[in-house]
């Protein structure tokens, strides 16, 4: 099911969200925030320069968690060529979903339903541009089946994944949701791309109970456990390329880790 939204219609009521959003919601508040944070723009651009130097030219979709102004993936959107479609995203809250909508790259901006067995998911996809509002385990999960048909995850495969980079900019701490999405990247790589470059992003501070039991077992620290998670990859192998930490404009410790999601055979 998808629809056509004016663009006036769609950029009034995507206002209204925006303001909404920034009062009721400290998640949608430190979005906005952490927009024009100094430090926030030098992680962006280290970023940046990692995807860019291990690209696929050929083809490039990145799988990301962007803010409501898409300031990461506009940097990328001007070293595309062509309207091929670049951005692949998920946003659970709805006012920060509401809000992306303006400012995701790409024309035509329509919106749309995933029809899954127990349900709908909506989206917004623009020529160049989708993202759904959910959290990432249930797109991921999407992308495993759990909740559509043979065909229904074929064409999800198409449209969804095959991705040949990743930033997963959580604004949260070390969670289950992190725990269950990492490992599972591999999946999401487009399988005619040799190297993946990766960046993970959480608050460096703390971790959920649950994490912070694993960790005292493990004896390692939360970088230590990321990587962990990353290097979890069925069908891939990871490379560290380092990490690097920040503060945020709320005065939040930030760990961003690099690194690159390689194919065992060219990794052999």
């Amino acid at each position: 099911m998808v629809s056509a939204i004016g663009t006036r219609a769609f950029s009034d009521g995507v206002g209204t969200a925006k303001v909404a959003g920034c009062r009721s919601t400290g998640y949608a508040m430190r979005q906005m925030t952490d927009e024009d944070c100094p430090a926030k723009q030098r992680c962006r651009t280290a970023v940046f320069d990692h995807i860019m130097k291990y690209r696929e030219r050929r083809w490039f979709r990145l799988l990301s968690l962007p803010s409501a102004n898409w300031s990461f993936e506009r940097m990328i959107h001007p070293t595309i060529e062509g309207n091929m479609p670049a951005f692949v995203a998920c946003e659970r809250d709805p006012s920060v979903f509401g809000a992306s909508a303006v400012m995701m790259p790409g024309m035509r901006r329509i919106s749309g339903q995933m029809e899954l067995r127990h349900g709908t998911i909506d989206f917004l996809r623009s020529e160049c541009a989708k993202i759904a509002m959910c959290d990432l385990s249930t797109l991921m999960g999407i992308g495993r089946g759990r909740h559509v048909s043979k065909w229904a995850k074929a064409n999800f495969r198409d449209l969804w994944q095959n991705v040949t980079a990743v930033w997963l900019d959580f604004t949260c701490q070390l969670c289950r949701e992190i725990e269950d999405c990492v490992p599972r990247l591999s999946s999401w790589c487009d399988m005619k791309t040799p190297t993946v470059p990766v960046a993970l992003t959480f608050m460096g501070a703390r971790e959920t109970p649950d994490i912070g039991n694993k960790l005292y077992l493990l004896g390692e620290d939360r970088i230590g456990y990321a990587k962990r998670l990353l290097a979890y990859q069925r069908h891939r192998t990871f490379i560290d390329d380092g990490h690097f930490e920040y503060v945020s404009s709320s005065g939040t410790p930030m760990v961003t880790v690099l690194g690159r999601l390689v194919s065992k055979e060219n990794h052999a």
